[in-house]
């Protein structure tokens, strides 16, 4: 029996971090990703030393350099998980100024994460999912 491959359409969700931030999260289920990003705009801030000890000024920087800055955070995911087979997962995100990537069981996915703490939250709760939410549930199938 041969079987028709139908393309979907990826599934837009709105969510939260675990910190409260609003985010949308996107699910491709042929591309096999799952992708979380900002919905809020960055303020861009600069901070300058002064040569006087103690002295410490930040502002908000404005411009074309602050525009584009803004935009690239918009369009860059916090975070971003690949599913290679059934169990084995890529989850590349954001953590501050650095990413990290990992690869992951759907355990770590689901029930709890080994990094940055062991027996840490799993990773799909710090995007706002569960594996039991229909469209995550369906995704790792």
């Amino acid at each position: 029996m041969v079987r028709a491959y139908v393309r979907r359409a990826p599934v837009v969700l709105p969510s939260g971090t675990n910190t409260g931030k609003p985010i949308r999260v996107v699910i491709d289920y042929d591309a096999g990703t799952i992708e979380a990003y900002r919905i809020t705009s960055m303020k861009i801030r600069e901070t300058i030393l002064g040569g006087t000890p103690g002295l410490l000024a930040t502002g908000p920087v404005e411009g074309e350099a602050a525009r584009n800055l803004e935009r690239y955070f918009m369009d860059e995911p916090v975070m971003k998980i690949r599913k290679r087979s059934e169990d084995d997962f890529e989850v590349d995100f954001e953590a501050g100024f650095q990413r990290g990537r990992i690869d992951v069981g759907r355990d770590e996915l689901c029930k709890k994460s080994q990094w940055p703490n062991r027996n840490g939250q799993p990773y799909l709760k710090w995007i706002g999912l569960k594996c039991t939410d229909p469209a995550v549930k369906e995704w790792l199938e």
